[in-house]
């Protein structure tokens, strides 16, 4: 199904990594898709200097037009694209991405999805070079929240070989209890205003350190749940902690939205509270 994409940017010293913005209720971004790619040497290079200058914003790298991910995308790995910042500044365009190659692409259709939250532990994507690492959520139920941190300093014994981050590992956050967690609020009370789940506040932000656990994925990259972070705690390829660098992706809105969904008069009103509210502080 053809339409326009969205992907979070990571970088890497060889290469980067794409986030698919997904959403569970629009079909054509209905799944979780984490890749590889290349991009043309000009693009790349101004990309990485508007990362250098403000290396706290978010990036985007959005299709030019509107693309089949299964019929285009993944299968030439080549596409014309746009790069943006998260304050909508257009950074870079006719960017030539090259070389796209699903790392996960796991769908998120309701047959698919787990009855229950994780509990004792919150399940990531590991995935890039030993010098270069990035996490990213696993969406095994909705409504959820997309969780990226980009960079991150992981610090595990035994290490874990190269071709295993490839292909991407499971990493559990040991002791952060998703299910007491779940449903987020919305992504502004997370990493914005006051009180207890302001910024100040929230568990995954810059510099947080967490124990954690590294597992194979026991699953193919394309592969349906219910089930997709089971691991075998008997096959653990390693422990130690994480560190979260300071590009992190923080959205419980986006990944929820439902474009079909005609809002309530109740929501429009809580808006517009939240909004005074907001102006009052």
């Amino acid at each position: 199904m053809e339409n326009h994409h969205s992907f979070i940017l990571q970088d890497g010293p060889d290469k980067i990594y794409l986030i698919n913005r997904s959403m569970f209720y629009l079909a054509s971004r209905r799944r979780q898709l984490i890749a590889s790619a290349n991009l043309d040497e000009k693009s790349l290079n101004i990309y990485r200097d508007a990362k250098k200058n403000n290396p706290k914003e978010s990036y985007f790298l959005s299709t030019a037009q509107k693309e089949d991910i299964s019929k285009t995308i993944l299968s030439d790995g080549a596409f014309e694209a746009v790069i943006t910042s998260k304050s909508g500044q257009t950074i870079a365009q006719n960017v030539q991405v090259k070389s796209f190659t699903a790392i996960k692409d796991r769908p998120l259709n309701s047959k698919y999805r787990d009855h229950a939250y994780p509990s004792g532990h919150m399940p990531f994507y590991l995935y890039g070079t030993p010098s270069s690492l990035h996490i990213d959520h696993m969406l095994l139920l909705a409504p959820n929240i997309q969780l990226s941190a980009s960079n991150v300093t992981l610090s595990v014994d035994p290490l874990i070989p190269a071709e295993k981050l490839k292909n991407g590992c499971i990493l559990y956050l040991d002791g952060v209890q998703e299910s007491a967690m779940q449903p987020f609020l919305p992504t502004s009370h997370l990493v914005g205003g006051t009180g207890p789940t302001s910024a100040n506040n929230f568990f995954f932000q810059a510099g947080k350190r967490f124990k954690v656990s590294v597992f194979e994925d026991r699953y193919g990259i394309d592969a349906g749940g219910p089930g997709l972070g089971d691991v075998d705690y008997g096959k653990r390829l390693a422990t130690g902690e994480v560190v979260l660098g300071g590009e992190i992706w923080v959205d419980s809105e986006g990944v929820n939205r439902d474009p079909f969904k005609r809002p309530s008069q109740t929501a429009k009103w809580r808006e517009e509270f939240d909004k005074i509210g907001k102006e009052l502080e």
